[in-house]
């Protein structure tokens, strides 16, 4: 159990970070950030791209992924999104 609340803190307080250092709150690069909070910033992102809001439409999968991919650089560990556009059945 000990390992999944670290996780869960660490995915709530670290989601905001970029991978290059210039997130918030703590401007952590890299691995400073903790592995499962990188993940959750690249499933986060996605999510708020890809869903319809009172204020946006929903872009498609591929129009969220290429501007993850070009628009946002430096914001997401590189190897996770590549890996988490593979899962989602996409080449890149």
């Amino acid at each position: 159990m000990g390992c999944f609340k670290k996780n869960g803190i660490s995915m709530a307080g670290q989601n905001h970070e970029r991978y290059l250092g210039s997130g918030y709150p703590n401007g952590l690069a890299k691995d400073e950030n903790e592995y499962f909070a990188r993940i959750c910033k690249v499933m986060d992102v996605y999510d708020a791209l890809t869903t319809r809001r009172s204020y946006k439409k929903a872009l498609t999968t591929m129009d969220a992924f290429t501007i993850m991919k070009k628009e946002m650089q430096g914001h997401f560990d590189p190897n996770i999104l590549d890996k988490f556009i593979l899962i989602m059945g996409l080449e890149n």
